[in-house]
């Protein structure tokens, strides 16, 4: 298998980077992972905790408040992975991929800094759903050509989830 990548999980301990956790642990599970998380970042008042504590407690809130709550484990590597504080420099020393999963008030802050350090960003966010492009890749891959060319300018390539506006178009 290739060398994995770096990858961050910006906002690791909220709904959308919980997911994400789960989609890594899934590759993990089925042999096809292709990174190795080397940074996670939270709520401020997290920081310097580690993910495994930090999504037990969560996890506990959850079940206790929904009874429908299916609770996850921290994926074991990851456990004392220690949340940090989100500063786009220390990221980008740790990373060469990021999934943003940030309120888009803190991403559009954040974002353009981490690829103006060469950070490839993947979001979850609406703060620049026009600005850059929105990519499924079942459906419109050609929009990667379109995201590699504003590399260029932006110094890494950055692309937003499109959410809700058009997951009809996805195959199943």
């Amino acid at each position: 298998m290739a060398e994995k990548i770096g990858l961050a999980i910006l906002g690791a301990t909220g709904m959308a980077g919980r997911e994400a956790l789960l989609h890594q642990q899934y590759l993990d599970d089925v042999g096809l992972q292709y990174a190795e998380i080397t940074c996670v970042t939270a709520s401020p008042e997290n920081a310097g905790r580690t993910l495994g504590e930090v999504v037990g407690e969560k996890e506990a809130a959850l079940s206790m408040a929904y009874s429908f709550w299916n609770p996850m484990e921290c994926p074991p590597d990851l456990r004392d992975l220690v949340i940090r504080e989100l500063d786009a420099e220390a990221i980008a020393g740790k990373a060469d991929y990021a999934i943003s999963a940030l309120d888009s008030s803190i991403a559009s802050r954040i974002e353009p800094e981490l690829t103006s350090r060469g950070v490839n960003v993947f979001s979850n966010a609406s703060a620049f759903r026009w600005e850059v492009p929105l990519l499924i890749p079942e459906v419109n891959y050609e929009d990667i050509a379109e995201a590699e060319s504003m590399a260029e300018s932006r110094g890494a390539i950055h692309v937003c989830n499109p959410n809700c506006t058009t997951s009809g178009y996805v195959p199943v």
